[in-house]
């Protein structure tokens, strides 16, 4: 790469993040974890030193995001079994449910780094087929900014396409 030249989701700096069609605002930093997993093969003349490690895929492909001032709308949006009740949005409940597939479920999750202030379109990281999870621990003092932690597992599409990145398809669904 040359000097001057940008990755294809800038180097550094915030980013806005979009599941589906929802806009998430975030507080803080937005961390993209990716884990590739491996085995060693091994031959009895060689003993304890592997000859080969095979790759075996991703064992982890996932994003948390600290979300702050979720309307209800939101709320609903991303929480399993969320729905609102009442007329003009007033109350946002969350059903007890299980056996939910994520998969099934699943909408692309995009960050796109902030250019000037405004969020990219040609820089940008799509994950597949996320679902959040919340993973909420919100603080209620005189100082602190309430967030709510959310990770997204993302799982290959259709195509086995597990995550893109630059100028990626916009769909927001499937």
């Amino acid at each position: 790469m040359a000097i001057g030249t940008s990755g294809p989701t800038q180097d550094l700096g915030p980013a806005a993040v979009t599941w589906g069609a929802t806009e998430l605002t975030v507080f803080d930093e937005v961390r993209w974890t990716l884990t590739g997993q491996n085995a060693e093969v091994f031959e009895n003349v060689f003993g304890a030193t592997p000859v080969d490690t095979i790759f075996l895929g991703y064992s982890a492909c996932e994003v948390t995001v600290p979300a702050t001032r979720l309307t209800l709308a939101n709320l609903q949006a991303v929480l399993p079994g969320g729905s609102v009740s009442g007329s003009g949005l007033v109350r946002a409940n969350v059903d007890i449910i299980t056996g939910i597939s994520m998969y099934d479920n699943g909408l692309p999750l995009f960050i796109r780094p902030y250019v000037d202030g405004v969020a990219s379109t040609t820089k940008a990281l799509r994950l597949e087929r996320t679902y959040p999870t919340p993973n909420f621990d919100v603080v209620f003092n005189l100082t602190d900014q309430r967030v709510y932690g959310l990770t997204f597992k993302a799982h290959p599409n259709s195509d086995g396409v597990l995550w893109q990145v630059g100028a990626v398809p916009t769909s927001a669904s499937y």
